[in-house]
């Protein structure tokens, strides 16, 4: 029955899966303390319904969930991750089954791994399991399976809420005997059809100019070049267009195909893979660089050009494009209708809802409306839910950096625009709403210009943070309008420090995927406003606020891109270094930072007030991640360190979150890092130590390094060394690198175990070419000491000290 063995963490990497159910979920029961009820909700959620049959299980029939049966699997699928975002509250269901073959009867040591309640069940007996869903860290239970001769049916039934970004995710690791079991799927006849369909696929190998196969197609198989992101909700559900290739041993792809999807047919479904083509994903230059005025015209058109911005695929976001469109005199859409769309959405107070009423203030304070359309945006208006400690129930985000500002904001502006109407779920006048948020404000303030900002040179959320800083610039009196605009000044100068040849490369307290493209980063929109010769990137539409602004940008960003630079400085908890030369670029987060007093975290101070900003501040290192940073501590969505030698040639490392692409997890598999390592720059030397907890299901790191961006990669013993026009990169494991091509090829290599050291160096234009800089890098004599915990080099010298922070426990 069996083909398939266990991956070499000994995990089980092939199921059938159904789900995910959802379902709309609400209580009658409040909490003014947003995450307290979130984690109540999670901890009440989970149903555990007894399951009387578990071993009928058969290919795309219906499963207990009325859903039918699909295969998930492969070389990377270690979990089953069907996480994904919820704009509003729902309750998620979703099973997973999987077969395991015994030579005997065996007692098999597991440990189940989840975000997810769970209940496990061997052969129709229920064996063990996790009680109720958590949001942070994972949760992870051991037990036996007590398996008979032959084939064994494992099922999982797993519950969770789901609100925002949701880990529906699951593993089950064998840790003894691994040598005795193999897997396969409870439905044997699939088992037969998926085997050969899945080693066509995985065999596959992606070339410059070709997809590659190692045998002649199956009949029924096809490709398709696809857009994984469409960023226009309008184009958001456009089907691929498949050509067959049954037969062929290869396919020619064209030019300016970024992303292809193979597939294979097995017993009347398709199993896919997706691919990366990496050196087709370029920058974007105006060339000619047009004048400022030209370019911020070609920024507002391209805005304005889409529909509105895709919200996951189930609705679009308007308003930065309607007031681009309005800017520009742009009757070409149905803005009505998007209106319309606006106000439901708002009203529906879904997850980002307060990025709508941040543009619909915007939107009524620069242009008129007529009579139906406003008195439905003082409805909508007085009936929102400004705070977390407001009447209703939903599952927005309050706490962030950018959604705290832009709630703080929108409460004292709409509190403005109806000084004389009851606002019912705030319980409060305009007037009092507006004094209320104010205050707000001027706490949001208060901190930055104190501490710096927590999501630190976000290129997602500086552009959001940039929107709603510029609403209170614009629509607040003189005092606060200054404050506001140096805040803005200083967000924008910290992102043109680390602007380098046509990218962002800056460590970051909030990241996504795209870190490693830092040439599409969002923020970058805001760096080619002040600089048309930087890539031309949307940023997804936040300059559409920009258009109606008064607030102008800093004279000298241009100045700060160009110039190199060598310095060290704070912001939030955080110590960064950024090494800025003519031909290189290293940068970092110092991990743990010395000498050092933290902010402290008033959740975890009695009798702290929940009202102050200080508390919310808490929350959001809470849930959204520290920048106090610790080895050994668990992380979330922070980006800490990149060598460049452009905006397309990088190379860091991190400790993923998730051991395939896919899914909408944070950490993901290039985003984040599931735990920190300790991490020192000095000068153009970075080192790091990573040690993985036994409480951690994933023991490898990895290294993105897009070997098709630089012109010369060379391999010296330990060493990777790399080469881009004058500039060199060096980078040392103690670990054995091992290339690994899952999405993308060429760009990975995986360093497995619990503990690693490496070592990363560059060097420009003073050395000659690369047989001198490989002289210099092997001349450091680095070596890692796992009993002290001691990484050293020539004149380096870092020791791992475990630190800790309960913080990052919700």
């Amino acid at each position: 029955m069996a083909p398939w063995h266990l991956d070499k963490g000994g995990f089980i990497n092939h199921y059938m899966v159904s789900g995910p159910l959802t379902e709309p979920f609400s209580r009658e029961e409040r909490d003014t303390n947003q995450l307290r009820y979130e984690a109540w909700l999670r901890s009440i959620i989970a149903e555990h319904t007894p399951l009387a049959d578990t071993e009928r299980i058969t290919a795309n029939e219906k499963s207990r969930l009325h859903l039918p049966w699909r295969f998930q699997g492969g070389q990377d699928t270690a979990f089953v991750n069907l996480s994904d975002f919820y704009p509003t509250m729902q309750r998620v269901k979703f099973d997973v089954a999987t077969a395991l073959e015994a030579p005997c009867a065996l007692c098999v040591s597991a440990i189940l791994w989840s975000y997810t309640a769970v209940d496990v069940y061997c052969n129709g007996i229920r064996v063990g399991g996790i009680d109720h869903p958590v949001y942070k860290p994972i949760a992870k239970a051991e037990m036996t399976l007590p398996l008979r001769p032959g084939k064994n049916i494992l099922y999982l039934a797993c519950e969770t809420l789901g609100v925002r970004d949701t880990r529906s995710f699951v593993g089950l690791q064998i840790v003894s005997p691994q040598n005795q079991v193999t897997v396969g799927l409870p439905d044997e006849d699939m088992t037969a059809l998926i085997a050969p369909a899945l080693q066509f696929l995985e065999s596959a190998i992606l070339e410059k100019d070709r997809l590659r196969f190692s045998a002649p197609a199956p009949d029924g198989a096809s490709w398709a070049v696809c857009v994984p992101y469409e960023p226009d909700y309008a184009h958001a559900h456009r089907p691929l267009e498949w050509q067959d290739i049954g037969g062929q041993g290869s396919v020619s792809l064209q030019e300016g195909a970024e992303y292809l999807m193979l597939r294979a047919p097995a017993g009347g479904v398709y199993i896919q893979r997706m691919f990366e083509r990496t050196e087709q994903i370029r920058p974007r230059y105006l060339c000619p660089a047009p004048g400022a005025e030209e370019n911020m015209r070609r920024i507002y058109r391209r805005i304005a050009d889409m529909e509105s911005l895709n919200r996951g695929g189930r609705f679009g976001f308007p308003i930065a494009n309607m007031l681009a469109r309005k800017y520009l005199g742009d009757t070409s859409h149905n803005d009505e209708r998007n209106m319309e769309e606006t106000l439901s959405l708002i009203d529906a107070r879904v997850d980002c809802a307060d990025f709508l009423m941040c543009g619909l203030i915007r939107y009524i304070k620069r242009y008129p409306v007529d009579e139906v359309t406003a008195k439905k945006i003082k409805h909508t208006m007085t009936h929102f839910r400004y705070w977390m400690d407001q009447d209703g129930f939903d599952g927005m985000c309050f706490w962030s950096e950018n959604h705290s500002l832009m709630f703080y904001a929108c409460a004292m502006q709409a509190g403005e625009i109806y000084p004389d109407a009851f606002f019912p779920l705030a319980g409060m006048t305009g007037r009092e709403l507006h004094a209320w948020g104010r205050g707000k404000v001027t706490e949001w303030l208060d901190d930055v210009e104190k501490y710096g900002f927590e999501e630190f040179l976000s290129t997602v959320y500086t552009c959001v943070t940039f929107a709603g800083l510029i609403n209170v610039v614009d629509f607040s009196e003189q005092a606060l309008s200054v404050r506001a605009a140096n805040v803005t000044d200083r967000l924008l100068r910290m992102l043109a420090q680390h602007t380098f040849k046509g990218g962002i490369i800056a460590p970051q307290g909030r990241v996504y995927r795209g870190a490693i493209y830092p040439f599409q980063a969002g923020a970058l929109a805001l760096m080619n406003a002040a600089d048309p010769t930087q890539p031309a990137v949307d940023g997804e539409g936040w300059l559409g606020f920009f258009a109606t602004s008064h607030y102008r940008f800093p004279a000298d960003l241009k100045e700060i891109m160009d110039r190199p630079l060598s310095i060290s400085y704070t912001t939030g908890n955080a110590r960064i270094v950024l090494e800025k030369k003519e031909d290189w670029c290293l940068t970092s987060v110092q991990i743990p930072r010395e000498p050092f007093t933290r902010w402290e975290n008033e959740t975890r101070t009695p009798n702290a007030d929940p009202s102050s900003h200080a508390f919310v501040k808490s929350y959001n290192e809470r849930f959204h991640g520290t920048t106090c940073f610790y080895p050994g501590v668990y992380g979330y969505q922070q980006h800490l360190w990149y060598a460049a030698l452009n905006g397309e040639a990088i190379l860091f490392v991190n400790h993923p979150g998730s051991a395939s692409e896919g899914g909408d997890m944070r950490p993901g598999y290039w985003h984040g890092n599931g735990v920190f390592p300790a991490l020192k720059q000095e000068g153009n030397v970075l080192g790091f130590i990573c040690r993985i907890p036994e409480e951690h299901p994933l023991h490898c790191i990895h290294l993105y390094c897009p070997e098709c961006r630089f012109d010369e990669v060379r391999r010296e013993g330990a060493w990777l060394l790399l080469r881009k026009g004058k500039g060199y990169i060096g980078f040392w494991s103690s670990t054995a690198l091992e290339a690994w091509n899952g999405m993308n090829f060429h760009c990975e290599q995986r360093m497995w175990g619990s503990e690693t050291a490496g070592l990363c160096v560059c060097a420009g234009g003073d050395v000659k070419d690369m047989a001198a800089f490989r002289d210099k890098a092997l001349a450091l004599h680095p070596a890692y000491d796992p009993k002290e915990g001691l990484l050293s080099t020539e004149g380096f010298r870092l020791q791992y000290m475990p630190g800790q922070d309960d913080t990052q426990y919700l």
